[in-house]
């Protein structure tokens, strides 16, 4: 693979709810706990969308069928922003009501339906660049409207700015006296907390911990959960096999006021329990402008497609040396009646390419 690793769009996947009852003759796996596993959820939601928008496709275009590269389009551009960077979301959240709105409506040579729905479709719907810090590039995109009704855009370039808030504590797990819980498995684990203040007008919240990992020896584990100001599991690490040492979280536009983290492990005495420092940071950040769009506002009347050019700057900030580069990745993501944006990635390179 080359360039930044980003996904196209996000579908539903590991951890989610599933249909339950006490009758385990009708529902088997119910009798501790159901949750469907990815992939599977994820290519079923995906696969389905891409088949929803081939066959509204071909319902108006004289049973044409889009290429691959077209249903790609109209399902990144279609997509729910979420706010979160483009290295997590891509371009959002799959929403198959409004790609197969655009479906149905985008006029190409196999024909010119009539507008449905608000949709909007960008071309490219995704773009990449590695640059020096204070560089300046220049991006064209396309942006048509295939609702019915007129559509006012307010396009901006942004990204994660510095942090304006933050801590970094060197906490102790010690699961021999540490108290526990029942995880969703009913399996105890042991647990801490540490609570931190989360300021009006953040945007975006990250947190992590990290922890010792032995060269030799018992492979370890510890865990990551955040709880709101109300009281709500808003994010959980979920960690893939054991001994990474590290585990991350985010939150998109979270609540003003005090936030608990609870880091665990397992029990003294299980295989992956741990025992000692774990280093635990947050910072909450908001998004900055990092360049220019013009035009500036755009009017979109049904069926018009408009161009607009982006000149993303890159920050010295953003760099952990002046000499080294920067890739960024940029998905442009509309909508009418509000602002959206291109939401950019940048992350370090170890050499400079156009």
């Amino acid at each position: 693979m080359t360039g930044p690793r980003t996904p196209d769009v996000l579908a539903p996947g590991d951890l989610g709810w599933a249909l339950c009852s006490t009758n385990i003759a009708l529902y088997a796996v119910c009798t501790n706990y159901a949750t469907p596993a990815a992939p599977a959820p994820i290519q079923d939601f995906s696969g389905t969308s891409e088949a929803l928008v081939i066959q509204a496709y071909r319902s108006t275009h004289h049973g044409a069928t889009p290429s691959p590269a077209l249903v790609k389009q109209i399902i990144m551009s279609t997509a729910t922003d979420l706010s979160a960077p483009p290295s997590e979301q891509g371009a959002g959240l799959i929403n198959a009501y409004a790609a197969v709105n655009a479906a149905l409506s985008i006029a190409d040579e196999n024909g010119s339906p009539k507008g449905r729905g608000a949709s909007l479709v960008s071309y490219p719907s995704s773009a990449s660049i590695v640059d020096s810090p204070n560089a300046r590039e220049e991006l064209q995109f396309a942006i048509s409207n295939t609702g019915s009704h007129d559509q006012d855009l307010t396009p901006a370039l942004e990204i994660l700015g510095p942090p304006i808030a933050g801590q970094a504590l060197t906490l102790t797990l010690n699961p021999a006296v540490d108290p526990t819980f029942p995880n969703v498995t009913g399996s105890p684990r042991s647990y801490i907390t540490q609570q931190f203040n989360v300021p009006r007008g953040a945007q975006h919240l990250d947190a992590a911990i990290a922890w010792k990992v032995p060269f030799f020896g018992p492979a370890v584990i510890a865990y990551i959960a955040l709880l709101d100001p109300s009281g709500r599991n808003a994010a959980y690490s979920l960690p893939q096999g054991f001994s990474s040492g590290y585990a991350h979280v985010d939150i998109v536009y979270p609540s003003a006021g005090t936030w608990t983290a609870i880091i665990f492990t397992r029990p003294a005495g299980v295989s992956g329990s741990y025992s000692g420092p774990v280093q635990f940071s947050w910072s909450a950040e908001r998004y900055v402008s990092f360049g220019s769009v013009w035009p500036s506002t755009l009017h979109l009347a049904p069926g018009e497609t408009q161009h607009v050019t982006a000149k993303p700057e890159t920050r010295a900030w953003q760099f952990d040396s002046p000499a080294r580069a920067s890739t960024a990745t940029t998905t442009p993501k509309f909508q009418s009646r509000c602002a959206r944006w291109f939401r950019s990635d940048t992350v370090v390179a170890p050499s400079v390419a156009h």
